[in-house]
């Protein structure tokens, strides 16, 4: 599992930096919203980072930064949660609470499978925001990405 999960968040950075690329490149010709959703992805992973190991001090899940520091963050993201990734029992659970206070517990299994796929969803949203905006989305299909297209 720990392998499969090394590739998911590899495919996830990099799919990230490559939407940030595009992003910084079109700066101008994007509506904010992308750059928020973007924001929103960088500080998800660090927030369900910090609740597998409290390590961390989160930003809010919705706290707006310049783009050009948001690189650095998701490979921050990144090199942490491969860390998790090789020193935690991925069937362990976790308790924590959400940004609105409420208690929960699930299996670090899941709340890692949860942050690819809440990217992903997001990066779709920017990319819908590239076409909205008469530009061409980067292409992060994960299948293409692992051919290396």
């Amino acid at each position: 599992m720990e392998s499969m999960f090394k590739d998911r968040f590899y495919y996830t950075h990099k799919a990230n930096q490559l939407v940030l690329t595009a992003m910084l490149a079109h700066r101008d010709a994007l509506p904010d919203k992308a750059f928020g959703l973007f924001n929103h992805i960088v500080n998800a992973h660090q927030i369900w980072n910090s609740r597998i190991n409290p390590v961390q001090q989160p930003f809010g899940v919705w706290a707006r930064r310049e783009l050009d520091g948001e690189s650095q963050k998701d490979r921050d993201n990144y090199a942490f949660t491969i860390t998790l990734l090789e020193t935690m029992d991925l069937e362990s659970s976790v308790s924590y609470t959400n940004s609105s206070g409420k208690a929960f517990e699930n299996q670090i299994a899941d709340i890692l499978f949860h942050i690819v796929n809440h990217s992903t969803y997001h990066r779709g949203q920017i990319a819908t925001l590239f076409r909205e905006s008469g530009l061409q989305p980067v292409a992060t299909d994960y299948i293409m990405l692992k051919r290396g297209n």
